[in-house]
C-alpha cells in the first residue's frame, strides 16, 4: 500500500520569484527590441507584447499543473519522456534547418525546439525514478546506472541536431536533480571525471 502524498502549500517565494524574473527578462526584451519593433513593426511593444502573451500562457499553465496530484506525474513521466524521443527523432528527418542544425518543429505557423520539451520529460522521469526507488538510489547497479543510460540516449540524439549547448544544460540539470535525490556525490564525481574529456 503506497503512503498517501498530502498537498502541501505552494512555495510562494518560488512563485515570486519567476514573476519576478519574468517581469526583468520582459523588461530586458523591451530594451533591446523597441527600436527595432518601432522601425519594423511601428510599434516599440510589438516584440515585448507577444513575449508578455507567452508568459502569460505560461504561468497559466504552471498554476493547472501545480493542483494536479503528484502521482499522474509519476505515472505519465514515462510516456512524456517517450514522446520527448519521438520528437527528437522527428527534428533530424523534418525539423527546420537553421545555420547547419535542426532543432525546430514547425506546426501551423508556430515553431518550436523538442530539446526544451524534453528538459521537462527528463526532469519528471528523473524525479519519479529517484522517488520510486528509494534508498536503492545510493546503489550504482540500481540507482544511478539505468538514469545513465537514459540521458546517454538521449543526449545522443540532441548531439545528432546538433545542439552542444542544450546537451550541457541537460546534463547540468539531471545532475542537479540527481543529487538533491540522494545519489551518493562520490559516484558523481567518480562519472564526471569520465566524461570530462568529452566535454
Amino acid at each position: 500500500m503506497e503512503p498517501t502524498i498530502t498537498r502541501g502549500r505552494p512555495d510562494f517565494l518560488l512563485l515570486l520569484s519567476v514573476v519576478l524574473l519574468a517581469c526583468f527578462g520582459m523588461a530586458m526584451i523591451f530594451s533591446a527590441s523597441s527600436a527595432l519593433s518601432s522601425l519594423k513593426h511601428e510599434d516599440p511593444w510589438y516584440y515585448t507584447s507577444r513575449q508578455v502573451k507567452f508568459a502569460c500562457i505560461g504561468l497559466l499553465g504552471m498554476f493547472v499543473m501545480m493542483n494536479i496530484p503528484i502521482r499522474v506525474w509519476k505515472k505519465t513521466a514515462p510516456y512524456l519522456l517517450l514522446i520527448s524521443v519521438v520528437m527528437l527523432i522527428v527534428v533530424m528527418a523534418v525539423g527546420s534547418s537553421m545555420n547547419g542544425a535542426r532543432r525546430w518543429i514547425v506546426v501551423g505557423g508556430f515553431q518550436f525546439q523538442p530539446v526544451e520539451f524534453t528538459k521537462l520529460a527528463l526532469i519528471m522521469y528523473i524525479s519519479s525514478l529517484i522517488s520510486n526507488k528509494g534508498e536503492r538510489i545510493r546503489s550504482f547497479k540500481k540507482g544511478l546506472l539505468p538514469i545513465l543510460i537514459v540521458v546517454s540516449f538521449i543526449s545522443l540524439l540532441i548531439m545528432k541536431q546538433p545542439d552542444f549547448g542544450a546537451v550541457l544544460m541537460l546534463l547540468f540539470i539531471c545532475l542537479t536533480v540527481m543529487i538533491v535525490g540522494g545519489v551518493q556525490m562520490r559516484q558523481l564525481a567518480v562519472l564526471f571525471l569520465a566524461v570530462l574529456p568529452v566535454i
